[in-house]
């Protein structure tokens, strides 16, 4: 058997970790496991099944801040050592950012490991100059390199060619189910006239919250009847919630924090709402319409992102206005009953995925 060591912050129900966690629960864990370094000490939403399949949790020790830059330097080394002690062969690094990726690779390759795996899931990230400038470094390095759609790749690799990785889902979960439908439009209170918009997504920057909110509140100008459901943690939560009430929406918009049953809810909604300043491959906007739900978002998205006919794409350089109108006629467009063909023909089974993935691991 052969054991990967995937490298994370930690294990929180984000894009990123709910791909990898689809994975580990398709591969074939006779002959592969997942372990995983986690370089956040809390506890993650994922931690739990991870022991029960079988994965170990490290914890990467902390290290005494001594000078900024110097301190980037030293966790080279000390990421090194640690990683010599636990003795991977294999290595699978979850990143966006060059500065970062860079760090990990070259503590990876200090401490001996033969197949090294640098993963890119975004098409953007703070600094962005500090990402150029790092990015051709990258290529001193002997690496296996993975994206999740070309952008991604071209965003982190540049023209360095890198295996397509897309980001798989249980289709079969997320088939429209009428019972669930009611089930949590009854649990939300919410009525059969009302609209029900639905966005999912950490509390930061890129899922721009701020202009979610304000296309919703001008939707709900002339539709007081409807609601928005946002689901998802962050550090930007608080300054969303103070938003909420500056705008007088706390009776119309709720937070449902972590949830566990994403195909429920998106059954229960009409619209899902994601104007995202950037993404790599969003996991999410694929299991949204592989529940056949009318999507709205931004026209930025890569290219293997959008399979659906009944998602409209906007710039978000348009008016807010635009965004509103646009969240009705969107509606219009009606729920995709029956998906899982759409989702195996685009390449987004996750069982293909996870066997095509089995089969590069075990050919390093």
């Amino acid at each position: 058997m052969k054991r990967i060591l995937h490298v994370v912050s930690k294990m929180d129900r984000a894009g990123q970790e709910t791909l990898i966690m689809n994975l580990y629960r398709n591969i074939d864990r006779t002959k592969i496991q997942f372990d995983f370094l986690c370089t956040n000490p809390d506890k993650g939403d994922y931690d739990d099944e991870i022991a029960s399949l079988g994965g170990i949790i490290h914890i990467l020790p902390s290290q005494k801040k001594i000078i900024k830059y110097f301190d980037y330097i030293l966790s080279v080394f000390n990421t090194a050592n640690y990683l010599r002690q636990l003795n991977y062969n294999i290595i699978h690094l979850h990143n966006y950012h060059a500065f970062s990726s860079l760090i990990c690779v070259a503590a990876a390759k200090l401490a001996g490991i033969d197949n090294v795996i640098l993963h890119c899931h975004n098409t953007n990230a703070p600094r962005p100059l500090l990402h150029k400038i790092c990015r051709p470094l990258l290529s001193l390095f002997h690496i296996n390199r993975f994206a999740c759609s070309a952008d991604a790749s071209r965003w982190m690799f540049g023209k360095k060619e890198s295996k397509i990785i897309l980001n798989g889902i249980d289709s079969q979960k997320f088939e429209f189910n009428s019972e669930q439908r009611k089930i949590l439009r009854n649990e939300f209170g919410l009525k059969d006239s009302t609209t029900a918009i639905l966005h999912i997504g950490r509390f930061n920057y890129q899922k721009n919250h701020i202009f979610l909110l304000n296309v919703f509140n001008a939707f709900h100008i002339s539709h007081p009847d409807s609601k928005l459901l946002l689901i998802g943690k962050g550090e930007l939560e608080t300054e969303i919630k103070d938003y909420i009430f500056s705008l007088g929406l706390n009776d119309s918009v709720k937070l449902l924090g972590i949830r566990n049953d994403i195909p429920s809810i998106l059954n229960a909604c009409d619209l899902f709402l994601f104007p995202s300043l950037f993404e790599g491959l969003s996991v999410v906007l694929v299991e949204a319409q592989a529940s056949g739900i009318p999507i709205l978002t931004t026209d930025n998205l890569a290219d293997e992102t959008i399979f659906s006919n009944n998602v409209k794409q906007m710039g978000l350089s348009q008016e807010i206005g635009d965004w509103a109108n646009a969240i009705e006629s969107t509606i219009k467009l009606g729920r995709n009953i029956s998906t899982s063909k759409m989702i195996a023909d685009n390449g987004f089974d996750i069982k293909t995925v996870a066997k095509d993935l089995q089969h590069l691991y075990l050919g390093l």
